[in-house]
């Protein structure tokens, strides 16, 4: 059997789509995308069709990999092998070939995150190299009660994109995953609302969601010197839209764990981190 490799950059969205359903059937989370989510990410985490892969064996397309990439740095955004064509060594074949491609093109890491029960995957990430080098946690509350806060003397007002550029560096000093950064977040700020935690001309947090019909998303929550009452302040104000809430933090937010974990949010579905030096 011949196994080989075509690039994805002349494909459709209808096309890409459905690629991307077929190498995600019956996987650990609900993946079936429509072509409207695949634009938005497509241009959200910055992926690159000249470096995202379809592997053909003996004509029949089995699976694809997308690549995103940032300067000199290179990211998995979702490999998937059809279901009856697993467990033959294509997705290591695949993977090989794309971080081939990546090196080739000038990039220095590749990095990717896999759900903590994927242990297939994990393994096959690490023979090739990939190290894990944290976590994610995803949270979700389905029914926020309202959090006794102490008095204090903090104002909340509508912040705005520029306040979100200004104050990244100084806010966020633990090193963001690929969805989590700064790029990811300013796509979303079209539909996102922004709060900043003020004490009088100081900016002291900031807090980035998105309302929908169902519920609340957090895209960002940070505040100076990881403080946990400042934490509190920022969520309090979402508690209040009695809708449920669901978070994704990496394992280094250790204090605002510590909240959602005090306020009743529940852990699912973690991920790890990977990455290796191309």
């Amino acid at each position: 059997m011949s196994l080989t490799f075509r690039s994805l950059e002349n494909k459709d969205l209808k096309y890409l789509a459905e690629l991307f359903n077929y190498g995600f059937q019956k996987y650990y989370t609900e993946m079936n995308l429509t072509e409207e989510q695949v634009n938005q990410m497509l241009v959200r985490e910055n992926i690159d069709l000249t470096l995202s892969f379809e592997a053909v064996l003996d004509g029949k397309v089995i699976g694809f990999v997308w690549t995103g990439v940032r300067e000199d740095k290179a990211w998995c955004g979702g490999i998937g092998i059809g279901l009856e064509y697993r467990g033959h060594g294509y997705g290591r074949e695949l993977m090989v070939f794309c971080m081939g491609q990546c090196r080739d093109r000038g990039l220095i890491t590749y990095q990717l995150e896999c759900i903590k029960k994927n242990e297939r995957g994990i393994r096959l990430y690490k023979s090739l190299g990939l190290e894990i080098i944290g976590e994610l946690y995803n949270f979700k509350n389905d029914s926020p009660e309202p959090l006794s806060l102490a008095d204090h003397q903090y104002e909340l007002v509508k912040g705005s994109e520029m306040d979100v550029i200004n104050l990244w560096d100084e806010l966020h000093q633990i090193k963001k995953s690929w969805q989590m950064d700064l790029p990811s977040l300013l796509y979303r700020l079209d539909l996102g609302k922004i709060i900043l935690l003020k004490d009088g001309e100081i900016n002291l947090g900031i807090l980035v969601y998105m309302e929908y019909s169902h519920g609340i998303g957090i895209y960002d929550l940070a505040v100076k010197d990881e403080n946990k009452e400042l934490c509190q302040i920022l969520l309090a104000e979402l508690h209040r839209l009695e809708k449920p809430i669901s978070a994704t933090l990496i394992s280094d937010q250790s204090v605002l764990t510590q909240v959602l974990e005090r306020a009743g949010y529940v852990r699912y579905l973690d991920q790890v981190r990977m990455l290796i030096q191309l």
